[in-house]
């Protein structure tokens, strides 16, 4: 630092952010730019088609069977608002297979659903999730699913709640 400095009233010392201008925008960093977005793009436009794909394979490897609502949760809170959960099982090759489908608020009361209640299910071959509930059409059946050795659940806390 010079007295000159000093004297003008210039004592501070300047910092070195301040004395580094920007470089200017070059042919270069524009061509990486557009790269990043058309890569990005690409990217965002396969992983939406294999999705596609993956539901539409899902669909055609399915099966129909019967399900029986085991509970109810109506207007359930999750991050962006409320849902209607429904827990079904399902027989299949003597396994019990428990699975939760998730819809719109209302559906329950709509369709006047009840615990107990058996309907037609869409399940997927491969991971037996459920794809859709046929609410339109009850059937009169019961099936008991304390004389089957094997039970699977979504999750532990899953198994928690109805054993």
């Amino acid at each position: 630092m010079h007295i000159i400095d000093i004297l003008k009233g210039n004592w501070r010392k300047k910092s070195k952010h301040l004395k580094k201008k920007r470089k200017p925008w070059t042919k270069r960093d524009t061509f990486y730019a557009i790269l990043t977005l058309v890569v990005t793009f690409m990217i965002l436009v396969f992983l939406s088609k294999t999705l596609k794909n993956y539901k539409e394979k899902q669909l055609a490897d399915s099966f129909i069977t019967i399900g029986v609502i085991e509970k109810l949760k109506e207007r359930a809170s999750k991050r962006k608002g409320v849902e209607d959960r429904i827990f079904f099982y399902f027989v299949k090759n003597d396994t019990v297979f428990h699975r939760t489908y998730f819809t719109r608020p209302g559906k329950i009361d709509k369709h006047k659903i009840k615990v107990g209640d058996c309907f037609k299910l869409k399940v997927a071959k491969r991971d037996y999730a459920v794809f859709e509930p046929y609410f339109d059409n009850r059937i009169d059946t019961v099936i008991d699913k304390k004389q089957y050795k094997n039970h699977i659940y979504n999750t532990i806390f899953h198994r928690m709640k109805f054993e």
